[in-house]
């Protein structure tokens, strides 16, 4: 929340099943959900709502108490999965298929379409010059051009 058209593939809570790999693959089918839902909305900007950043923080919690991974018993034993501050924000609980099948969907209530200021644009609208060979990747461009 806060930085409208800021999209991340990994961060806090992103990794699930030990692959970075499949969760780098489930970042990019999340972000290009979301770039697919601004364009049908016509928007320029998506943004997260506070409230479903906190919800989805409290699920996630929520779902870590019964995984030997988020023990908090174990902040004495100086292990990378858990931090200083008792929370482990690197591996993310749930199935595979779970997050195979959020990747694929959002809830609209929980985002912002704004309409103002930068836009998505694909690099196939500057003749297909840029990072995208297809002309599929997400690119933000202000739109004082």
């Amino acid at each position: 929340n806060g930085f409208p058209n800021y999209f991340m593939v990994l961060g806090p809570y992103a990794v699930h099943s030990f692959s970075y790999l499949a969760s780098i693959e489930r970042g990019a089918r999340r972000i290009t959900t979301c770039v697919t839902e601004t364009r049908k909305r016509a928007a320029s900007s998506i943004e997260v709502r506070a409230r479903a950043q906190r919800e989805e923080l409290a699920r996630l919690r929520k779902m870590s108490e019964s995984s030997v991974f988020f023990c908090t018993d174990c902040t004495s034993s100086r292990t990378y999965f858990i931090n200083r501050h008792g929370d482990n924000a690197l591996l993310r609980p749930g199935s595979v298929l779970g997050e195979w099948l959020l990747s694929r969907r959002i809830d609209p209530d929980s985002f912002e379409f704004g309409h103002g200021g930068a836009r998505l644009e694909t690099a196939a609208a500057h003749g297909g010059h840029g990072e995208a060979t297809n002309g599929s990747a997400p690119r933000l461009r202000s739109a004082a051009r």
